[in-house]
């Protein structure tokens, strides 16, 4: 009697968490887009910015430079000669960066990237940068935000030059 009974507990206990292993691995499953060109809502590398940013659900994740306490996004920067000022004059502090640190980060950046294999390679073989007011371009990362319900995607679409402009003269 006390083993039909010991044996009930024990199966009872399997499929309880056999239950919760099972619903547990489903809220862990990372779901991956194979094919993120299907989110591309008719943008491309190609694209220019001003299309890619006015575009609902799309966003470029610029990166962010430290003057001082104060963190600025590399879309807010502009360089002056040897230094990078913060372009905006409502939050410019008066805080200057080295532009060859810059140079540095931006040179880094491209050469992690293998633009011989990806678009970003034509990209940048079929769209050279402006040189007037374009001191450098930083690549950017550009996503499309997907909402399924209460879940939120991010979903990375490509690589996109952002043209860092040169200071205006004072």
């Amino acid at each position: 009697m006390t083993n039909l009974r010991n044996g009930r507990s024990r199966a009872r206990l399997v499929a309880g968490l056999s239950v919760v292993l099972l619903l547990s691995m489903s809220a862990w499953a990372v779901e991956e887009y194979p094919a993120p060109g299907y989110f591309l809502d008719g943008l491309s590398e190609n694209s220019s910015w001003n299309e890619i940013l006015a575009k609902p659900g799309i966003k470029a994740d610029f990166p962010y430079l430290a003057f001082g306490s104060t963190y600025v996004a590399l879309s807010d920067v502009c360089v002056g000669g040897d230094t990078v000022a913060i372009a905006n004059p409502r939050i410019d502090n008066g805080v200057r960066i080295s532009a060859d640190e810059l140079r540095a980060q931006v040179q880094a950046a491209n050469a992690g990237r293998s633009y011989g294999a990806s678009a970003g390679g034509r990209l940048a073989a079929a769209q050279p940068v402006p040189t007037s007011n374009v001191a450098m371009s930083d690549p950017v990362k550009v996503y499309k935000n997907v909402e399924r319900g209460l879940l939120r995607d991010w979903i990375y679409l490509f690589d996109k030059p952002w043209p860092i402009p040169t200071c205006p003269a004072k």
